[in-house]
């Protein structure tokens, strides 16, 4: 399937970048269409926005595919889906940076980096007592064990709070963030014993992970120098290392700045943040089946400001998305961002 339809957006975890500020645009959509005839698939993808200062994009590709297309995102179809209204978290944020915002697996707990007691980012936590309620005051984490005297950066927390993948600069890695991974036999007890992804961490940086539903699939971003690019890892089976990392394909851009890649729908749709103008956008894009390219991605425009907008991730269900924006503040100062999945028009 093709795309080029969307946004782009996304910070270095340990890095911000930052930009220019920018009051929030009107209601916007993002929406994709897609008709499929024998082995034909077709996608058309469109984005507006209902103030001023809009903009159109519309685009028409065809490729090739086998088969029917059954994945989904928040239970739709991929070529139904629309991004509903964006939403400050205002419960959430301070005067300093939050980035890296990941939901738990119960969808009831929000994980996020924070620089409000720290000039290096430490890992937080904010609870809620049910999805599209406000969340409770953030907690600093250092009762898990995760917060190291170094920088810490996107938190996957896995198998209800006992497993946890992160990227952390923390001692004993091979330099700058890398990914780790720790287990505990309960939840009274914090995280020890983390082991450093050796075969694939390099001295450079390793960010923003992203584990396939079978756990065999780690995707993330290298960050070396000024360039940045998305790669997946593969392993044959639990317990086994990971295989030499790969170029995720189909996303090459002339200024080869991407980030924070978060994939739904089988991993057939990958949301990521870019620096393909200007500022970092948040962007999207499609393919047939994991393994083959992905198809041009677009930015997603209904996410996106005049402010570098970055760091995506959508719930467990797929139909939340939150992210970190320069818009409306000055740069450098950071804000969490929620907004919905809902049904194309």
């Amino acid at each position: 399937m093709a795309a080029s339809l969307l946004c782009a957006c996304f910070s270095d975890p340990g890095v911000l970048p930052t930009g220019t500020t920018s009051a929030e645009t009107g209601t916007t959509t993002a929406s994709m269409t897609t008709t499929t005839t024998g082995a034909t698939t077709t996608t058309t993808g469109t984005s507006s926005t209902t103030d001023d200062t809009a903009t159109t994009l519309e685009t028409t590709t065809t490729t090739t595919t086998t088969g029917g297309d059954e994945a989904t995102i928040c239970g739709l179809p991929l070529n139904a889906w629309a991004i509903g209204e964006v939403e400050i978290l205002a419960e959430l944020n301070s005067d300093s940076a939050e980035a890296n915002p990941v939901l738990t697996e119960d969808e009831l707990t929000l994980l996020f980096t924070s620089t409000r007691d720290s000039e290096q980012p430490d890992l937080y936590r904010a609870s809620r007592p049910a999805i599209g309620e406000p969340f409770e005051p953030p907690v600093k984490l250092d009762a898990l064990g995760l917060n190291s005297a170094l920088r810490e950066s996107r938190a996957l927390l896995l198998d209800g709070g006992l497993t946890v993948y992160y990227g952390s600069e923390r001692a004993g890695g091979l330099g700058n963030i890398d990914h780790w991974v720790a287990t505990r036999p309960s939840l009274d007890v914090p995280f020890a014993d983390f082991v450093n992804l050796t075969e694939i961490n390099t001295a450079d940086g390793e960010y923003d992970a992203f584990l396939s539903d079978d756990r065999l699939r780690l995707y993330y971003n290298l960050s070396v120098g000024s360039v940045s690019t998305i790669r997946v890892a593969e392993r044959p089976s639990l317990g086994e290392p990971f295989a030499q990392p790969e170029l995720v394909g189909g996303l090459e851009s002339e200024t080869s700045f991407d980030l924070s890649p978060w994939l739904v729908a089988d991993e057939r749709l990958l949301f990521f943040a870019s620096r393909r103008t200007a500022n970092i956008d948040i962007y999207v894009a499609q393919r047939a089946a994991v393994g083959l390219p992905f198809d041009a991605p677009a930015p997603v425009a209904a996410l996106n400001s005049d402010a570098n907008d970055s760091e995506v991730s959508l719930s467990p269900s797929g139909c939340e998305v939150f992210f970190n924006s320069e818009r409306n503040t000055t740069p450098g100062k950071w804000n969490l961002y929620r907004a919905t999945i809902v049904a194309s028009p």
